[in-house]
């Protein structure tokens, strides 16, 4: 739960899910509404705050370093929607909000859920389960994303960097 968050950035990827309450969220020279079911994704370098947050407001935090995604390369490049959420799309502005619904809402809840629970308890493989969890988290919000908006930058640059690696 956070009230006011003053403005600062980040060296690493980072995402948020509203699961509860309101927020005005400033990112750069942006300002969004951002409520629950909302995940909105940040790339390193970008400048944010919330203001005049409800008093339930709540959000799932989770920060990763670029070279997370670089390690798993070979299995997102294949995901042409992937490379058009966190590459095009993001890079564009410097974040991306997706406003989730249906199943994929529920889903990133539970993923959440368990990447905190893991987080905070530590159980016996507790980093390799965080790292499945992020990349079935990172697929259901990439899926969806999909659905909602078809665009063909992202199988553009998947089919470049398949030319690439193969020369």
């Amino acid at each position: 739960k956070i009230s006011d968050f003053k403005q600062h950035t980040h060296e690493h990827f980072e995402f948020f899910y509203v699961s509860s309450g309101t927020s005005t969220h400033l990112l750069e020279k942006n300002e969004e509404l951002v409520k629950a079911g909302d995940i909105v994704l940040m790339t390193p370098g970008v400048v944010h705050a919330f203001q005049t947050s409800s008093a339930d407001f709540t959000i799932f935090n989770c920060i990763f370093l670029p070279s997370l995604l670089e390690a798993h390369k070979d299995l997102l490049v294949n995901m042409s929607g992937f490379l058009n959420l966190f590459y095009v799309e993001t890079e564009k502005s410097g974040f991306k909000k997706v406003s989730l619904a249906g199943r994929a809402d529920i889903k990133v809840r539970a993923i959440l859920e368990d990447l905190l629970f893991e987080y905070e308890k530590e159980p016996e493989g507790f980093m390799t389960a965080i790292k499945v969890m992020l990349a079935d988290l990172l697929v259901t919000v990439t899926r969806f994303y999909s659905t909602k908006s078809r665009g063909s930058k992202g199988r553009k640059l998947a089919e470049a960097i398949a030319f690439i690696d193969l020369n």
